[in-house]
C-alpha cells in the first residue's frame, strides 16, 4: 500500500500544462496550418499557369512543390519563382564561405531590370494563374472628329483586375490624312498609328520577357513598314483589300546574351503580342449608330 501511494504521488506531481502552454500550443498549430495553407494556395496558383508561362519566367513543372514550400516560410512567390537576376541572398559570412568552396548553384532573387518591376510582374502572373477572372480587361478610347480628315482620340479609363482604373492623366492621339490624300496632314494617318501599335507592343513585351529571363538590355530598335494598295479603300477595285497588304517589323537588338538568346526574346515577345494577334488574326467589330431623334 505504501508502494502505491509514494507511485500515486509521484503521477500526481507530473506537471500539466497551464492554460499558458495550451494557447502556446494552439498558436504553434495556427502557424503550421497557416503555413500549410500557403504552400497549398501557391502550388496551386503555380500549376495553373500554363508551360509557356511557366518557361518565360525559369520554373520547371518538377520544382513547383519547391517553390510553394519555400515560399510557405520565407517571401511573396514573386520574389522566388524568377530566375532573374545576379544577385543573391545569403543569411552570414559562414554560408557565403561555404557556397563558395562547394561551387553549388545559388538561388537567384526577382529584381528590377530593364526599367521593369520584375517582382511585381511575376506576382502579377502568380495572382492571375490563381484566379483567372482578373484577367479579363476593357480597354476604351473615346474620339471625336475635329475637321475634314482630322479627329482626336481620348483614352483614360479601363477596366481590369476586377475593377476600375484610370490613366495617370488622360492621353490623347490624333489622327489626320496627308495633303496628297486630302488631308491637313496635322497628325500621322490612322494606319500608321496601327504601326506604332504593333512596335510598342512588341518592345513591351521585349522588356519584359528579358527582365524575367535575367538579360539586361542596352538597345531595342525597330522599323515597321506596311504596304497598302489605295485601289481598295479608294473604291476603284473589289480585287484589292482595304488595309495593308503585308508589314515587315524589323529590330536591332543588344544586352548581355547571346544572338540566339536575344532572338528567342524578340520571338517570345511575338507570340505572346496582343497587337501582333489582332493584326495577324483580325478580332470581330461591330458598330453602332445614334443619331438625334426626329422632331
Amino acid at each position: 500500500m505504501a508502494h502505491d501511494t509514494s507511485a500515486g504521488e509521484r503521477i500526481s506531481s507530473v506537471p500539466r500544462p497551464g492554460r499558458s502552454g495550451v494557447v502556446a500550443m494552439a498558436s504553434r498549430f495556427g502557424r503550421l496550418l497557416a503555413r500549410e495553407l500557403m504552400r497549398r494556395k501557391t502550388r496551386a496558383a503555380l500549376q495553373a499557369l500554363d508551360n509557356h508561362l511557366l518557361k518565360d519566367i525559369g520554373i520547371s513543372r518538377g520544382a513547383i512543390d519547391r517553390i510553394a514550400r519555400d515560399t510557405a516560410g520565407e517571401r511573396r512567390i514573386a520574389d522566388r519563382a524568377g530566375r532573374p537576376s545576379f544577385t543573391t541572398s545569403q543569411p552570414n559570412q559562414r554560408r557565403n564561405d561555404m557556397t563558395s568552396k562547394t561551387a553549388s548553384p545559388q538561388k537567384r532573387v526577382a529584381v528590377a531590370m530593364n526599367g521593369v518591376d520584375t517582382p511585381a510582374l511575376l506576382a502579377t502572373i502568380n495572382a492571375v494563374g490563381g484566379q483567372p477572372e482578373l484577367a479579363k480587361f476593357q480597354f476604351r478610347a473615346k474620339s471625336r472628329w475635329i475637321s475634314g480628315t482630322h479627329s482626336e482620340s481620348t483614352m483614360h479609363g479601363f477596366s481590369g483586375a476586377g475593377g476600375e482604373h484610370k490613366h495617370k492623366a488622360s492621353y490623347k492621339a490624333e489622327g489626320d490624312h496627308p495633303a496628297v490624300l486630302c488631308g491637313a496632314d496635322n497628325a500621322p494617318t490612322p494606319v500608321e498609328w496601327v504601326l506604332h501599335a504593333l512596335a510598342s507592343c512588341l518592345t513591351a513585351g521585349i522588356g519584359n520577357i528579358a527582365a524575367a529571363r535575367g538579360i539586361k538590355l542596352r538597345k531595342v530598335e525597330s522599323t515597321v513598314e506596311g504596304n497598302i494598295d489605295l485601289l481598295g479603300l479608294l473604291g476603284l477595285s473589289d480585287q484589292v483589300r482595304n488595309g495593308y497588304q503585308g508589314i515587315k517589323v524589323s529590330f536591332e537588338i543588344d544586352g548581355d546574351a547571346t544572338p540566339e538568346q536575344l532572338e528567342k526574346i524578340v520571338m517570345q515577345s511575338k507570340a505572346r503580342s496582343a497587337v501582333f494577334d489582332v493584326v495577324t488574326n483580325g478580332v470581330p467589330v461591330s458598330i453602332a449608330v445614334k443619331t438625334p431623334a426626329l422632331a
